[in-house]
């Protein structure tokens, strides 16, 4: 959007018209009445008449459309201000997702009476908050909610997405078997306690016919576990058993359901399985993950990412005793925390594999701070994090020249360098590389960051390198709120990121784009560095922060867990244990 700050609005008063400039952050649902600026300084002054996008082509403006859409949303939203016509192409993109607070717009009845057409384009709906029933508005109490939210919520012709963030005060029966009818989705995703899910379904009962083909059920990373509520387990079991025939992605937590229970059904048409675990895994009978994939022949996808807990053991996908040959044949990709070397899976894997990850859960790096490491102590959970030796007795069974991403998670020992050198040779073909590579607890000695790229300069195609090398100057996540820092810690600790991307540049010659994890209070961010070749002093490296994403990769690694440090005064900071 073009600015005219030189042109003052008194020369000609008829020719000019405020635009106001809306920050797309502040939106909590999509209301196009909503169009108050927030500040004075959010408006300009832009010259009207005939708008000269009236002249481009719609196939141009389509174009531009796209591009912006995968850009920030403040772009597409300033864009879309231009003209109706551009507005109008711009409205599928604006208003593809909408959040729904129970407590302020669905029990009160205001989202209700809202006009528009911008419903039609809701593809992605979040529904969360308190269902009690002191919200409730007149409309709503002479209706009731199921009935009121059904007619709301079949003006979103285009709803493929549901995602249904509960609360303690539980889900109503007739809101929940009403939601889980809607004709229209293909997702359905569930951010839900198992004890708010109620009441207790009698014996026989079923749940209305479903068209969802995508089930997550998923849970916070850290938190202390609740018991399970009969009612809730009784719910998601009638799920699984009406909708496993039909499945096409499954994200379960493990435990809420008897592994005896899902090796019951059949899966002939799941493609990806996500099983997650809470805080208390382990304290009861161990899961039988072999079982349940022996009814899942043609899965893609498996990530198995259990935390553990006192009394777990490593996990074992096809355990040695097993006479049949491991059932997912067509796998392509495979996630693991804290693998078992004698898992006899691993030298069954097909030729189909893609992706391959050994590592932790949670990332073993959370435990290298006290304030972090006492959370994870509260929650009962360990980290046996698996040993360069382990890591290599692994992938010596399943070594593939088709691998082209591979992510481990290890900590070193005397077979560290046989370890770099034996990816190469394993998996030549490996476009992508993410290495977690941590000292042990009694080594301060860095890793030898030109010993590692020598290792994996044999990697021809090679494009992608992620790396956290646990390095000791490596400043505090809190550091910020500390008193006594030394001056240039954080230059320092730039200049070793920085050094340690060019050696591997400097011997990997296929790398495109290097990354190095870097923590910030609760954020873990992968710094990207653009390779850049072809000048007289040899190749360099540049960090590029304008680099929000990598394909299907995350800039951003797992958040750390909540603790008191981001709610400690100035003041108390002396109490506090770092």
């Amino acid at each position: 959007m073009v600015h005219y700050p030189d042109m003052k609005p008194e020369s000609s008063p008829a020719r000019y018209i405020r635009i106001i400039e809306l920050d797309p952050d502040d939106w909590e649902f999509a209301d196009e009445s909503n169009t108050s600026p927030r500040s004075r300084n959010d408006v300009r002054w832009l010259p009207t008449g005939p708008c000269i996008l009236d002249n481009i082509p719609q196939d141009i403006l389509e174009e531009i459309v796209q591009v912006l859409a995968t850009m920030p949303n403040r772009y597409l939203k300033f864009f879309s201000l231009t003209c109706k016509r551009i507005r109008r192409l711009c409205k599928p993109h604006l208003f593809q997702t909408m959040r729904l607070s129970c407590e302020s717009k669905i029990l009160p009845g205001k989202v209700y009476h809202d006009t528009g057409d911008v419903w039609r384009h809701i593809r992605e709906l979040t529904i969360y908050g308190s269902w009690n029933a002191r919200f409730l508005g007149p409309l709503v109490k002479n209706h009731g909610v199921a009935s009121v939210l059904e007619d709301f919520l079949s003006r979103l012709s285009r709803l493929n997405t549901l995602n249904l963030i509960g609360s303690v005060a539980g889900i109503p029966s007739d809101v929940a078997n009403m939601l889980l009818s809607i004709s229209t989705l293909s997702r359905f995703i569930l951010e839900v306690k198992l004890d708010c899910l109620h009441p207790t379904l009698p014996r026989g009962a079923r749940l209305p016919t479903m068209t969802f083909t995508s089930f997550e059920y998923m849970v916070p990373r850290y938190s202390v576990s609740t018991p399970s509520f009969n009612g809730g387990a009784s719910i998601l079991q009638l799920v699984l058993e009406q909708r496993s025939s039909s499945l096409v992605h499954l994200t379960l937590p493990i435990g809420i359901i008897s592994s005896s229970t899902l090796a019951c059904l059949r899966w002939p048409r799941l493609r990806e399985l996500n099983l997650q675990g809470d805080c208390d895994l382990g304290q009861g009978a161990p899961v039988a993950i072999d079982a349940i994939l022996s009814g899942m022949p043609y899965l893609r996808s498996l990530s198995v990412l259990l935390p553990q807990g006192p009394n777990s053991r490593r996990l074992s996908l096809w355990p040695l005793q097993r006479d049949a040959p491991f059932p997912c044949q067509e796998l392509e990709s495979l996630a693991v925390s804290y693998a078992d070397p004698q898992d006899s899976a691993y030298s069954q894997l097909p030729a189909t594999l893609r992706r391959l990850s050994l590592r932790c859960t949670p990332r073993h790096y959370v435990r290298r701070y006290r304030f972090e490491e006492k959370t994870l102590i509260h929650l009962g959970l360990q980290s046996p994090i698996l040993t360069a030796s382990e890591v290599l007795s692994i992938l010596r069974q399943c070594r593939s020249e088709r691998l082209w991403e591979l992510e481990l998670e290890y900590e070193e020992d005397e077979r560290d360098k046989e370890l770099l050198a034996s990816i190469s040779a394993y998996f030549p073909a490996l476009a992508v590389l993410t290495l977690y590579r941590y000292r042990r607890r009694d080594h301060s000695i860095d890793a030898s960051a030109i010993e590692m790229a020598q290792a994996l300069a044999p990697l021809k195609r090679l494009r992608i390198l992620r790396l956290h090398l646990d390095f000791a100057n490596a400043p505090h996540p809190l550091m910020c709120y500390m008193t006594n820092v030394q001056p240039g810690t954080w230059a320092a600790y730039d200049n070793t990121l920085t050094s340690t991307a060019g050696t591997f540049v400097a011997h990997v010659e296929s790398l495109q784009l290097v990354c190095m994890l870097f923590r910030e209070r609760r954020t873990n961010k992968w710094r990207p560095y653009k390779v850049v070749r072809g000048q007289p002093h040899g190749s360099s490296v540049q960090l590029d922060e304008s680099i929000t994403t990598l394909g299907h990769l995350n800039i951003c690694d797992e958040d750390g867990p909540r603790t008191s440090a981001q709610y400690t005064t100035r003041e108390e900071l002396h109490l506090f244990e770092f």
